[in-house]
């Protein structure tokens, strides 16, 4: 981290968060940082580490911005990632060719857990796109937000498909949280197929719990405006309106 002024920029010539410094089972600790914004100009963090706790001061205090030109976090390893106290914001994934997009913000094929977190105006676009803000295994949130985020399944002569406006995951634990003004939406490249589906959340193969959160606002093309699941869901004491 470069401290410059008022601002911290992120100068990274080999993107991974895998130093001698950090083991598995770290937590990087944003907390003491006095800048309000950290731009990640070169591209995603690239976690190599099994399990990793990410920390800052709080959503409203500091924000990782992927300023459009990639996506924020990528852990393609397994175990799980923790995020807290953060807010992630203006990431973009964009497949090439005929290629899947997937989790504009964040994506990973692990456990992750989002503690008072705001994950926002993120991007995933491909013939296939999964996540537009986060593509998970298991997703677990407390207290946390995901809004502004488009799933685009866009290909200029294939059936196209989204997942997922907000997250795409294999299943979730959701607690006090907030999903909402996401969106689901495809190329019509008729006579072909377009499949957009779960403008909030789209929980694949397992089910999982819902409980004193919203999903409003969200908007699918064909199909569940505000989530869809493939395994047995427990929603307990929470909203879902106004999806379309």
């Amino acid at each position: 981290l470069l401290k410059r002024g008022y601002r911290v920029r992120v100068a990274v010539r080999r993107p991974d968060l895998a130093a001698t410094a950090v083991a598995s089972g770290d937590t990087i600790d944003l907390s003491q940082l006095s800048c309000s914004r950290i731009n990640l100009s070169q591209g995603a963090l690239k976690i190599v580490l099994d399990e990793l706790t990410l920390r800052g001061p709080g959503p409203d205090l500091l924000v990782l911005d992927g300023l459009n030109v990639d996506r924020i976090l990528l852990k393609p390893t397994s175990g799980s990632l923790a995020i807290e106290n953060l807010t992630i914001a203006n990431g973009r994934f964009e497949a090439v060719d005929n290629d899947v997009g997937f989790g504009g913000c964040v994506a990973t094929g692990s456990t992750l857990r989002l503690r008072n977190v705001v994950i926002r105006d993120c991007t995933a676009i491909g013939v296939g796109s999964y996540g537009g803000a986060v593509l998970s295994g298991f997703l677990s949130m407390i207290g946390s937000t995901i809004t502004g985020s488009t799933a685009f399944g866009d290909h200029p002569t294939n059936g196209t498909a989204a997942y997922g406006g907000g997250a795409f995951s294999y299943g979730v634990d959701i607690v006090d949280s907030t999903i909402s003004g996401n969106a689901a939406i495809g190329t019509d490249n008729a006579p072909l197929s377009h499949w957009e589906i779960g403008g909030g959340l789209f929980i694949a193969r397992n089910g999982g719990s819902i409980e004193r959160t919203t999903i409003s606002d969200n908007f699918a093309i064909r199909f569940a405006g505000g989530l869809t699941q493939e395994g047995d869901l427990v929603l307990r004491n929470s909203t879902i309106s106004g999806n379309s």
